[in-house]
């Protein structure tokens, strides 16, 4: 009775363990998700207001290797469909590899950006970057966790299928202005 009973309940763990690693995030291609943030910037009522063109700056960690490969991936991404708009807007993108907040401060004002990715590794970054919303600068990300610090938008992978996150709190102070369709079909945190 014991041994059926240890077995059960490994089996149990088991079967736990598996649906709980099937609900994990995972990060979608950089071409999956540039194409996805570009859609979600599709739905920014705000985006073309004051903006002769949508400036994207990919934010890497300095000195992460990690970081700074998944922000060359995203710019090559972006590159590659550089040619289309976004709300009638030309997309420029640019490489803000970045040690400190200082340092992203500069690159966001020598580049213009108005739209900042961040990539994977940019915890620190994200965390000290948020004065940069104040200047109504829109952050996106691939991180679940840096929605609820202050990304307005993130794009992941749960269960096999892309995700959209949106912080409505957050997209507010950067000036977004989310249409309903989008909100519908994200998650949304207030």
């Amino acid at each position: 009775m014991r041994m059926q009973r240890a077995a059960w309940l490994l089996s149990l763990a088991a079967m736990l363990v598996s649906v709980a690693a099937l609900a994990e995030d995972a990060r979608l291609a950089a071409p999956m998700r540039t194409i996805l943030s570009f859609k979600v910037l599709t739905f920014d009522r705000n985006i073309a207001k004051g903006r002769d063109a949508l400036r994207i700056g990919v934010v890497a960690q300095k000195g992460k290797e990690e970081s700074e490969q998944a922000g060359a991936a995203v710019i090559a991404a972006v590159k590659k469909v550089q040619h289309m708009r976004v709300s009638g807007l030309k997309i420029e993108v640019a490489s803000l590899v970045a040690a400190d907040l200082a340092s992203l401060e500069k690159l966001v004002e020598k580049h213009r950006s108005n739209v900042l990715l961040f990539t994977q590794g940019t915890d620190a970054l994200m965390d000290k970057g948020c004065k940069l919303a104040a200047r109504k600068v829109l952050m996106g990300t691939s991180e679940p966790q840096q929605i609820k610090r202050c990304a307005a938008f993130a794009i992941i992978e749960r269960d096999g299928k892309p995700k959209i996150f949106i912080n409505l709190k957050n997209a507010t102070a950067q000036g977004a202005l989310f249409d309903d369709r989008l909100l519908k079909n994200a998650a949304v945190t207030r």
